[in-house]
């Protein structure tokens, strides 16, 4: 049956009677209800009471009803728009005194109405009986304000608040006994309520009936909405649908999913007449896809952009605003490709499409990069004999280029930006060129002089037994390849953790040659130039030592004598855990002339960041595109007897990250390989010494050498497979 939107008020009326000891049960009902003609017009209706239990008398009663204050308006009391009038269960006098007085009325709130009525008889209560069958207990009549509203009055029984509604003086009286007690079974003594007036309309009506189908198959359609006016209704599954509206004249619109809306206009309702009104509406099984497409950054709109459905064959380009439509395309799901000459295409997937329905996809489109050209010469370092084969590639990108006759090569297609450059051939050396710009529309020239790989001299071996010994000249003569081990942790003068057991480890664990120094004075210098200069590779620890013997991490002569040894090519591993603070104490920031600037790569560090005390160790992990990506490892405080495990963090430079450290916060750097042109170096704040796993110490000192394999003039050093 009909559905309609319409605003109901409740009201709630509270009775109390006199009844027998067993509680008698009220019912009431509303009756007689009409409208009576006027200015303005008003709503007449009678409320009638009976009892289960006959001859029981009432003593008092509340009456407390909210109505709809549309069709009322509010305060009906206080604006004189309510008047009752007392039936034959509460009117009669016994002389000059009425059975009942009406002690007080009001709004109880803006659209409550309440009244008291009390016995008017003192010491007397001669009163009527309800009886078993209804009697007229009250009449109202309420000025209207609004005749297209229903009255929706309603009698209700239910508690407010946890507290009964009837209690509150509201009693019956037995009648032998003349003893007052409650209606109704306890708590909440409640009664029954036959009726209410929810949908009583204030005006003549009708009704708007019919079936809504589809045009041609003539299939009823389920769902659909039918107005007329602020009525609605929706069909059931045979199509049909039913409203009552006051008497008028209608445009009656019905509207369905996948179909064209029908409006009929000028439907007239007549009182107590129903109006047929049917639909055929036509089928509309299309959606459509609209959007906008902007590029990324900017936010400017694109012109231009073709936006395609994977399947169907719908399309639309955008116009200037950047906007597109897709129109009439059939239900279903689709990917969306946008495209446009200057930007990568971008793809929406999963895109639904309704009939009737439009669906909005957005795209942020990335332009295409501008691309420039790399080029150069490849050669061979001392003959300058031109190498073909030779392949360059660019990191980031990987984009190549392959040497030809004459040792040139291009790189076409280039995007703009900075990289670096990795020269490699077959029997010759890796060489790298960093920091290369390139620019939109133009060609960068970096070429690259390649040593080669010269194979030892004077293989040998010698058998004893199971065991083979080889020997062999390592290329070029004199001490190449060799290894230089400068130990400053003061443990041989003072009670300093001694570092060197674990850093010797780690080289003997691979088989490595080297001579070891111990500088026994913390003030004094360590190896002099000469001694330097006699090796390939510097391995420097200063462990514990933190300044109190002054520039005991490495003096400034030490860092004069090892500038120069890097400058002749040489490479130097540097762990040093408190070397900033023993000589650059007060440094943040590193400027050209000092060596961690020119030789480590160092341009701002945070001193001290980490304190491995407690807790009493930190996580650590291999930076990606170094030579320790890929491992994870622990240090502890090793130096808990004196000052403890510090770690700078590294906060800016121009190396490769190497170490990174990951708990304690903050995360960050704590060592870095530099690899300008002419040598290489590491530095880490991290004692290597504090790393728990000694087979992560060996591996790491193996990259470090391995790193370190064309550190010195160009010449082969190490890493040989016989």
């Amino acid at each position: 049956m009909k559905k309609t939107k319409l605003l109901f008020f409740t009201v709630l009326m509270l009775f109390a009677f006199a009844a027998s000891a067993q509680y008698p049960v009220l019912t009431w009902r509303f009756a007689n209800e009409t409208i009576i003609p006027g200015t303005p017009d008003s709503l007449r209706f009678d409320v009638e009471l009976k009892c289960d239990i006959d001859s029981t008398h009432h003593s008092s009663t509340q009456i407390y009803f909210n109505y709809n204050t549309t069709a009322f308006g509010e305060n009906i009391a206080t604006n004189n728009k309510i008047r009752f009038e007392k039936l034959e269960l509460l009117d009669g006098y016994l002389g000059t005194l009425p059975y009942y007085n009406v002690v007080n009325y009001a709004d109880n709130e803006p659209g409550r109405f309440a009244i008291v009525f009390e016995y008017g008889i003192p010491n007397l209560l001669y009163m009527n009986m309800v009886r078993t069958d209804y009697k007229g207990f009250m009449q109202f009549t309420i000025a209207i304000q609004d005749t297209n509203q229903v009255a929706g009055i309603q009698l209700v029984a239910e508690t407010l608040s946890g507290v009964p509604i009837m209690d509150g003086g509201q009693y019956y009286l037995h009648a032998v006994t003349l003893q007052e007690t409650k209606y109704g079974v306890p708590p909440d003594y409640a009664g029954i309520y036959a009726n209410d007036l929810l949908n009583f309309w204030l005006t003549p009506i009708g009704e708007i009936a019919g079936t809504v189908t589809e045009s041609g198959s003539g299939t009823p359609i389920e769902g659909a909405t039918v107005t007329a006016g602020t009525f609605i209704d929706v069909t059931l599954a045979d199509g049909t649908y039913s409203m009552t509206v006051p008497v008028d004249t209608y445009d009656v619109t019905a509207d369905a999913q996948c179909y064209e809306p029908l409006t009929q206009t000028g439907i007239v309702v007549n009182t107590g007449v129903t109006t047929t009104v049917d639909f055929a509406l036509v089928p509309d099984p299309y959606g459509i896809i609209t959007g906008t497409v902007t590029e990324l950054g900017t936010g400017s709109p694109i012109a231009g952009v073709l936006v395609s459905t994977n399947t169907g064959g719908y399309s639309a380009t955008t116009i200037a605003d950047g906007t597109y439509e897709i129109l009439d395309v059939d239900p279903g799901t689709y990917d969306l490709t946008a495209t446009h000459v200057d930007y990568y295409d971008q793809i929406a997937t999963g895109v639904v499409v309704v009939c009737e329905e439009t669906v909005t996809v957005d795209f942020v489109l990335t332009p295409l990069p501008t691309v420039g050209i790399i080029d150069g010469t490849v050669t061979e370092v001392i003959t300058g004999t031109p190498i073909v084969g030779a392949v360059v590639t660019t990191t980031p990108g990987g984009y190549t280029g392959t040497t030809i006759t004459g040792g040139t090569y291009e790189i076409l297609d280039v995007p703009e930006g900075t990289y670096d450059l990795t020269c490699v051939a077959p029997n010759y050396f890796d060489e790298t060129a960093t920091g290369i710009a390139v620019i939109s529309g133009q060609t960068t020239t970096q070429d690259f002089e390649m040593t080669p790989v010269t194979p030892p001299s004077n293989l040998a071996a010698s058998v004893n037994g199971n065991d083979v010994t080889l020997t062999w000249t390592a290329p070029g003569g004199g001490p190449t390849g060799t290894i230089l081990v400068v130990d400053r942790d003061g443990s041989f003068q003072g009670d300093y953790t001694n570092c060197w057991p674990a850093v010797q480890a780690a080289l003997d664990a691979n088989g490595y040659t080297y001579t070891y120094y111990d500088v026994e004075d913390m003030a004094g210098d360590g190896p002099d130039l000469a001694t330097m200069m006699g090796h390939d590779i510097i391995i420097w620890f200063s462990g514990e030592a933190w300044g109190y013997y002054g520039d005991d991490c490495m003096t400034p002569n030490d860092e004069n004598n090892v500038g120069q040894f890097l400058d002749a090519g040489g490479a130097l591993f540097f762990s040093g855990q408190d070397y900033l603070w023993a000589s650059y104490q007060s440094a943040g920031n590193f400027s050209a002339g000092q060596f961690p600037y020119d030789y480590l790569g160092l341009r701002t560090v945070v001193q001290d960041s980490w304190s491995i005390q407690s807790p009493a160790t930190a996580s650590c992990e291999g930076a990606t595109g170094s030579i320790a990506a890929g491992y994870t490892f622990q240090v502890a405080d090793i130096f808990t007897t004196k000052e403890g495990l510090y770690i700078d963090q590294i906060t800016d430079h121009v190396g490769q990250d190497m170490f990174n450290v990951t708990s304690p916060a903050p995360a960050g750097v704590g060592a870095i390989q530099y690899a300008p042109a002419t040598f290489k170096s590491i530095f880490t704040a991290i004692s290597f010494s504090a790393i728990t796993d000694a087979g992560i110490q060996a591996d790491l000192m193996a990259e470090i050498i391995n790193y370190f394999s064309t550190a010195k003039d160009g010449k082969a050093l190490l890493g040989y497979n016989v």
